[in-house]
Order: C-alpha cells, then sequence, then structure tokens
C-alpha cells in the first residue's frame, strides 16, 4: 500500500510537471531526482525537467517515443494530478529521506555490531544524515543562473539604497554592511559580559519587525531568560525586575505587550541544540520548513562536537566553515556571536580589540564577510557607552560606530533621551 501510494504521487507530481510550466517553475528548486523511485517517472521527470528550461511545451506522443514508455502511462499521470504540488514534493521528499535515514541506521547497527564503538558509530551516523538533508541535489551552476543572481541583487541594493540584505534597522550600519545579506557570516566579537547577546537580540527584534523569519540558537540561556531579554528590550522594563518580581502595574502592562508582539512574530528559539551537528541539522530544517531567512548563534566557542583527538582551534575552525557552508547553501545570513581572549584587558590597559584578539582560532575571522566588534572607550567613565568597530568588511570600507546602551536598547549617541535611565545590559 506505500509503495502504491508513492507511485501514485510520484505520477500525480509527473502530471503537474507536463500540464503546468508553473509548478516546475515555483517549485525547482525542491524538485531532485531522489524524489522519484519509478524508473517512469524518473525517466520524465528528467525529460520534463530539461523540456521546461528550454521553454518547450511537451506533447504525450513525443515523451512516448522518446522515453520508450506507453502514452496510456503519461495520461494516467495527468489523470492523477490534484494541484497539490506542495504536498506532493513533501510527501515524496519525506519519503526520500525516511529511505536514506533507514540505510544509515542499519549501517550503524551493523558497525557496532562488528565491534565499532557505539558512540562513534552513532556520530558518523549523525553526519551522514546531516549531509543528506542538508545536501543540494539541484543546484544550478550555469552562469546563466549566476548572471540573473547577481543583478537581482544589483537592483535590490538600487531598490533599498544601498541594503542588499535585510535591515539590522540602523541605517549607518546597513550602510557599512549592506545588512544581513545572503549567505553572509557576520562575526560579533566581544569580552565576555559586554552586551553580546542583547546588541544580537536587539538586531533579531528589528528583523522580527520587518516580518522576516528569524531564529536565534542560545547555549547559555534558558528559553524564558532568553525571551526575558527580548521583552525588556521591547518594554524598557529591566530583566532584573522581572526576575524579582519588582513590577508596577503599568510595567506589568508594558511587558504583557511586549509579550503579545512577540507572539505574533515569526522568531524561532533553540536552547538544546548542543552540538554543531544539532545545530546545523535544526537550522537545515528551519531554513526548508520555515523559511528562516538569518540564524543568531550564541556563541562559537562553546559549541560541542567535532573529530576525536581535535583540540579546541581546530574545532571552532570546523564550526566556523560548517556555519558559512550552510548560509551559502541555503542563502540564509548568520550572525556568529564569539568571546576575544583577555589580552585585550591585560595589565588594565583596555585595548581596542582587533581581529588577533579573537578567542581560539583565525579561522572565524577568514570565514566571516564582516567582524565587528565592541569596545567600552571609557569603562569607568561612562559604562553605557559603546562603540561598535567594522574590523573586517570583505565589501566595504572599514569603520566605527557609537552607541549608548539604554534600558537595553542601543542607540545613536545624539539620540540620548532627557532624564532617562541608562540601564547596562
Amino acid at each position: 500500500m506505500r509503495e502504491q501510494s508513492i507511485h501514485s504521487i510520484e505520477k500525480a507530481l509527473i502530471g503537474g510537471l507536463y500540464l503546468k510550466a508553473s509548478v516546475y517553475f515555483d517549485h525547482h528548486k525542491e524538485l531532485h531526482v531522489g524524489l522519484f523511485s519509478n524508473d517512469k517517472t524518473l525517466k520524465l521527470f528528467n525529460e520534463l525537467k530539461r523540456i521546461r528550461e528550454s521553454n518547450r511545451k511537451p506533447e504525450i506522443i513525443s515523451l512516448s517515443d522518446k522515453l520508450s514508455i506507453p502514452s496510456e502511462f503519461i495520461t494516467d499521470c495527468t489523470k492523477e494530478w490534484r494541484s497539490k504540488p506542495t504536498e506532493y514534493i513533501d510527501a515524496l521528499q519525506s519519503n526520500f529521506l525516511k529511505d536514506q535515514l533507514s540505510g544509515i541506521h542499519s549501517n550503524a547497527a551493523m558497525e557496532i555490531e562488528s565491534g565499532t564503538d557505539p558512540i562513534e558509530a552513532t556520530e558518523n551516523a549523525s553526519k551522514q544524515a546531516n549531509e543528506i538533508i542538508g545536501t543540494n541535489l539541484n543546484e544550478d551552476c550555469g552562469i546563466k543562473a549566476a548572471c540573473l543572481e547577481a543583478m537581482d541583487e544589483i537592483q535590490e541594493a538600487k531598490n533599498n539604497k544601498g541594503v542588499v540584505g535585510i535591515s539590522t534597522g540602523t541605517e549607518d550600519l546597513d550602510d557599512m554592511i549592506g545588512g544581513f545579506c545572503k549567505g553572509d557570516q557576520v562575526v560579533l566579537a566581544a569580552r565576555p559580559g559586554m552586551g553580546k547577546t542583547t546588541l544580537a537580540a536587539n538586531w533579531l527584534i528589528e528583523v522580527a519587525k520587518q516580518d522576516i523569519p528569524v531564529m536565534f540558537f542560545s547555549l547559555e540561556m534558558t528559553k524564558a531568560r532568553f525571551m526575558q531579554v527580548l521583552a525588556a528590550i521591547i518594554s524598557g522594563v529591566s530583566t532584573k525586575k522581572m526576575r524579582n518580581g519588582d513590577i508596577t502595574a503599568k510595567e506589568d502592562g508594558l511587558i504583557q505587550d511586549a509579550f503579545d508582539w512577540l507572539y505574533q512574530k515569526p522568531i524561532y528559539i533553540s536552547t538544546s541544540s548542543r552540538t554543531i551537528d544539532q545545530i546545523i541539522g535544526s537550522a537545515r530544517y528551519y531554513a526548508r520548513k520555515h523559511n528562516v531567512k538569518v540564524f543568531f548563534y550564541d556563541y562559537i566557542q562553546i559549541f560541542k562536537g567535532g573529530e576525536k583527538g581535535w583540540n579546541t582551534t581546530y574545532r571552532i575552525v570546523d564550526y566556523s566553515q560548517r556555519l558559512k557552508a550552510f548560509a551559502n547553501d541555503y542563502k540564509v545570513s548568520n550572525v556568529v556571536l564569539c568571546q576575544v581572549n583577555r589580552s585585550v584587558d591585560r595589565d588594565g590597559n583596555n585595548l581596542k580589540p582587533n581581529l588577533a584578539h579573537i578567542k581560539d582560532s583565525g579561522s572565524i575571522e577568514q570565514d566571516a564577510t564582516a567582524v565587528l566588534m565592541m569596545y567600552l572607550p571609557e569603562p569607568k567613565e561612562n559604562p553605557n557607552l559603546f562603540q561598535i568597530i567594522l574590523r573586517k568588511n570583505r565589501f566595504g570600507d572599514k569603520s566605527s560606530l557609537m552607541r549608548l546602551w539604554v534600558k537595553r536598547k542601543f542607540i545613536m549617541t545624539d539620540q540620548l533621551p532627557t532624564n532617562e535611565e541608562s540601564t547596562p545590559f
């Protein structure tokens, strides 16, 4: 019954590809040969793909003669079509993944039976599963597609006054890095306790304001604590007051309004993904199923996983390169938080951080499109004043911005409200 059902769905999708050019062009990124287990539907898919890409119209007799497939079979495919391409593709993709993952599971069981360490066998299986889930089986490598993509970016920048990607919510930062762009990996680095998470949370809120799906991986906070940070930014009520329960009726209303706003936004939060395989696997799933466009990772030096025997530097190289590959493959933007080493504070010098201060690895900088570093120029006199230093910018000039923390929001230094309580992150 299962095979008959899948076979019927394959025929229905072939019928749609035959009857409507839009079925192919609207879904070509999700279509691949792995969806078709039947020899006839596989042959028809490959031929219909060629026909649609050359802007020709398919004909049953021509297909039948060329592929040696009975015309009655092709006619049956068109009769199976019910205008549900997304449902058909999801069902076939699910079937494809189940078959592939079942094979991986069987191989892992055989390895364990033959004496392989169970943990090693499980880790190998996890890597193979993530490779299958993330494989791009239908990448268009032709120059035409590349030219069209480049022209689209240029036109987008023209229409949005230089912002190619998703706005950060800060005009001068958008001018510097072009927003959060497809395939980019933006690194935000700072000493511990300076407010990396709060700054990233501000950016997440700005993305959510545009109703663009966004995801935050937190390896340090529970979901409840991170939601309190978001609510504090929106409401202006400090997380300290929330934790102590020391809030007025007015503040209670502001907090409720903040959560009501957050509840409506396409924000996804993961606090259980710990290993690089779990993080990449989850990110792929949410990029594919929920169309998430911007991913935040807090923070890379505490990821787990990697090959046995690797030191911390090798592990960080692996994490950074895999995150960058994910951003490229799925055309999403990564914002990777990381720590700088404590040498910037040595002997009380309060040195401005540079790329060499990024903790544990130079690969983080190499894989990044832009590296932003936080610095407190007057830590004692004005602990709320901080500087964002752009140490690397692959597609533009290096510069810096001055900001102030005001109730967890970061604002322009010339926009400080009068009689406003300034509260560090």
